[in-house]
């Protein structure tokens, strides 16, 4: 059976992420920002709600995720339709 990916809001991740290491140095506004810039992913639930996937958050915070966009920067990025 396939386990469910851990959906948190923006800032239940931080929390998790906070609970995990409390003296982390890094922010809710590097989490934004890595959003906003596509580097890690976000499912819309509604029109304002974004739920991110722990464990893409985990791959970015560990270093693997950074250069995925890398040759994609300063190109003009299709919007996608969510379904």
């Amino acid at each position: 059976m396939n386990e469910l990916p851990r959906m948190r809001t923006i800032r239940q991740a931080m929390a998790e992420i906070k609970r995990n290491d409390p003296q982390t140095a890094f922010s809710e506004r590097a989490l934004r920002q890595a959003i906003a810039d596509g580097t890690i992913p976000v499912v819309y639930v509604g029109q304002r709600k974004r739920l991110v996937n722990m464990a893409a958050v985990e791959q970015y915070m560990t270093g693997a995720a950074h250069d995925r966009h890398a040759e994609d920067r300063g190109k003009i990025r299709p919007i996608q339709e969510s379904r």
